[in-house]
């Protein structure tokens, strides 16, 4: 972690009791996503269907506690003869965030057949305005 000459505590008026000093820069660029980052599968069972997503390769939660709320969305459209029938949307705080190698599974209230079900991924990091789209999968 490179260093630099700066103060421990920037907030004012605490900053003006602590000299400046050697300080170490803690903070890292959060990659973009992708999609092979993400298991995704879908099953059904008595309960409904069944979304499993585990974390592949990110050695850590997803989203991480940055600065602000990092938010991540799964959004699920369910398809039966070419039509949408059902559709939902699940967000992904840090407090319940996809843990390295671990599934997170989530359950959709859906019992009807299906033809289709599309998944979408998509994060919003604190300093985003717009949700950005990682990935899409088919099932």
């Amino acid at each position: 972690m490179p260093s630099e000459k700066g103060k421990l505590i920037q907030k004012f008026p605490f900053d003006l009791f602590h000299a400046s000093k050697e300080v170490h820069h803690h903070g890292f660029m959060v990659p973009k996503s992708k999609k092979d980052f993400f298991d995704v599968k879908i099953s059904k069972d008595s309960s409904g269907v069944v979304l499993k997503i585990t974390n592949l390769k990110v050695p850590h939660n997803v989203p991480t506690a940055d600065h602000g709320n990092p938010k991540y969305y799964v959004d699920i459209v369910i398809y039966k003869d070419g039509k949408e029938v059902y559709t939902d949307s699940y967000m992904i705080t840090p407090k319940e965030a996809f843990l390295p190698k671990q599934e997170k599974v989530i359950n959709i209230p859906y019992l009807e057949s299906y033809d289709k079900v599309k998944v979408s991924l998509s994060r919003k990091l604190s300093w985003q305005k717009e949700a950005e789209k990682i990935a899409s999968y088919d099932f």
